[in-house]
This record gives C-alpha cells, structure tokens and sequence, in this order.
C-alpha cells in the first residue's frame, strides 16, 4: 500500500469508525431507556443481567449504526478532501478516480461482508438471547412490579397505586378498574394488601383487606352529576394476570 493509499485509508477508517460509535451509542441510549430503564429502576433486572444485556443491545444496534457510520464516515472525508483541494491536486499528479478511490472502496467492502455476518447470524441470535435473558429475569422476581408510590399500568384494564410495600405486604392500595376507553369504571381503596404470584398460571394474586369502593355507570362513566354505587368489603381478593408483560409468550427463533 503506498503512502497516500494510507493516508486516505487511515481517514476513512478513522471517520468510520468514530461514526459508527456515535450512533451506536445514540441507538443504545435510546433502547436503554426505552426498554431497559424502567425493568432495573424497579430492581427486577440486575446489574449483572443488565450488562449481558448491554452487550447483547450493540450487537443489535450495530446492524443499524455500521452501514450509517460508514457512509457517513466516506461522505466526510471524501468531502473535506475535495474542500481542501487534496482531490484536484491528485488528479492533476495524472491520479485516477478509481485509483484514489481503493482505500475507501476496501473500508467499504469490509464493512459490507462484517454488516452481512451481523445481520444473517450475530444480530438474530443476540436479539432472540436478549429477549429470553429479559424474560426469564422479569419471572424470576414477578412482585417486583409493585412499586410503592408509583402508579402501576403494567396490568391491562387496571391501574395501581401503594403507599407502603414490606416484602408481599401492601399498604394504602388505590385501585382503579378501566374500560376498553380507558375511564374509569369502578375504583377503590384498602388500608392493606397481600400479594402472591402463581408461577402456573403466570398471574398475579392481590387480596386487599377493609376495602371502599365505588361503582360507576358503565354506559357513562364520566356522568359525575349522576351518584356512584358506595359500598365496603372487609376482604376482596383480584387477579392480575401478567401475560401483557411476560405472561406465555415464547420467544421466536
């Protein structure tokens, strides 16, 4: 390789490489908080699950971020060479096209047969690993969900609020039921709460104890001049099934 074969060769790389990081990290950031953040703020993901995690996400990211930094690590040293004149005093040296072109024609085939073995087997398998590592740690600490002082939309139909939680003891549980519109229907309020997963049938049982509720008309939810259905209940017991959020799906291959 001669020496302007290296020089250009050095730049393109360099600008590739530094363009590849960039979205990579853009695109990790964003999948991180999207769908990592609220799984280890919760602490159902650890740390040490969420850095094979971590791993695994560049690994699908860069089937995105290696064709972008490239073409945008060629676009710009190609532009600052021509804006520097470094492309006319080549071609006036009697330099073709096609001969100053090498160096970034190999950056760009390498990287071609690397985004090929990316997207045909790395970027499959890391995506199928990621969501099976994501699931299994989500199973493995279920109750995790209920996080105190936070509303709780993870349930379909249901909306939760607890004051306290000790272990599988709630504290100052606010429930509130929605229809297919999303208003509420009918809600209520325990002083305490138990909860208990069943493994089985991959739902989530909540037994709330000196619980107020009220009943809302179910053609008009929304109608508050019209009076609501009061009523008390010293032990009412709910089930919240999980499937929306890990629930019996499987894992595609």
């Amino acid at each position: 390789m001669s020496l302007l074969h290296r020089h250009i060769f050095l730049a393109v790389f360099g600008a590739c490489a530094a363009a590849i990081g960039l979205f990579a990290f853009i695109l990790v950031v964003g999948n991180v908080l999207k769908d990592l953040l609220p799984f280890v703020m919760g602490g159902q993901v650890t740390l040490g699950t969420f850095s094979k995690l971590l791993g695994l996400l560049l690994q699908i990211v860069a089937s995105y971020a290696l064709p972008m930094g490239v073409l945008t690590g060629v676009l710009l040293v190609l532009g600052r060479m021509s804006a520097q004149n470094e492309v006319t005093a080549m071609r006036a040296a009697g330099l073709s096209i096609g001969y100053i072109a090498q160096p970034a024609l190999l950056v760009g085939l390498a990287a071609a047969l690397l985004c090929g073995f990316i997207n045909f087997y790395s970027m499959p398998k890391s995506k199928t690993a990621y969501k099976r590592i994501l699931a299994e740690a989500v199973q493995r600490n279920p109750l995790s969900f209920i996080v105190p002082k936070t509303f709780i939309r993870d349930f379909r139909g249901i909306v939760l609020f607890v004051g306290d939680k000790e272990e599988s003891l709630l504290k100052d549980v606010w429930i509130w039921e929605l229809d297919d519109q999303n208003r509420v229907v009918r809600s209520g309020r325990a002083a305490t709460g138990r909860v208990s997963f069943d493994e089985r049938e991959g739902r989530l049982g909540l037994v709330l104890g000196n619980v107020s509720f009220e009943i809302r008309d179910e053609d008009n939810p929304e109608e508050f001049t019209k009076p609501v259905q009061p009523g008390t209940s010293k032990e009412f017991t709910i089930e919240l099934r999980m499937d929306a959020v890990f629930g019996k799906q499987a894992v595609r291959q």
